[in-house]
């Protein structure tokens, strides 16, 4: 049964079914599983991008916003 004909199914059943559903589907992520969802590699260094120290960003954000504010007077 696929995804598209299970969905209909499961919204006739009645709020407690369906939370009961709800706990069951948690309780099988919590399981490790043979297919991985995760498609990171275990030890593997990956660089994460973020805003800190980035303070040329700051300040070309802050430019635009001043020429957006301008424009729109």
């Amino acid at each position: 049964m696929s995804l598209d004909e299970l969905i209909p199914l499961v919204r006739e059943l009645p709020t407690l079914d369906r939370l009961h559903l709800i706990h069951i589907l948690v309780e099988g992520l919590d399981q490790p599983s043979a297919e991985d969802i995760s498609p990171l590699e275990q030890y593997k260094i990956y660089e994460i991008h973020t805003p800190y120290d980035t303070y040329g960003a700051a300040d070309q954000l802050l430019q635009l916003l001043n020429e957006s504010n301008s424009s729109s007077i």
